[in-house]
This record gives structure tokens, C-alpha cells and sequence, in this order.
């Protein structure tokens, strides 16, 4: 787990909890709060960049498996 997840967040699966892995990223108001994994050491990796430096992730970005998680910046726009 990366962040801190609260009461009231809006949940967004990513990948097949019956198969080899998933991550669970927690959005409140909008923004990214929380990423829940298992078997996704990729997407933990992710959330300990995103979440320190508030890079932008919205929830349907965020459920699309299609969307490349590793095309967000590093840091956030000056």
C-alpha cells in the first residue's frame, strides 16, 4: 500500500483480482490518495512516485488497462 486510504474514497480496480494481480487505486475528490496492490510491485512503484509529487491521475485513467501508467510526468509541471 502507498498512501492512506479514508472513508468516502471512490475505488478503481485495475487489473484481475482472480488472476495474477491488481491494483486498487483510492481517489478522493478527485485526486489520488491511496494504491492498494497485489502482485503489481509496477504499479506500487508508480504510486511512490504520484502520490509525493500530486501528479495528476484521473479515475478513468486509472481503471483503463489500455492507458500507459508509465506515460505520467516524473514530477509536476512548473
Amino acid at each position: 500500500m502507498a498512501g492512506l486510504p479514508s472513508a468516502g474514497c471512490t475505488e478503481v480496480l485495475r487489473g484481475d483480482p482472480t488472476g495474477g494481480g491488481c491494483s486498487n487505486f483510492l481517489f478522493r475528490d478527485g485526486k489520488l490518495v491511496c494504491v492498494e496492490t497485489l502482485n503489481r510491485p509496477a504499479d506500487h512503484l508508480l504510486a511512490r512516485r504520484l502520490l509525493p509529487n500530486k501528479i495528476a491521475l484521473t479515475p478513468e485513467q486509472a481503471g483503463d488497462s489500455s492507458f500507459d501508467l508509465k506515460s505520467l510526468p516524473a514530477k509536476p509541471a512548473a
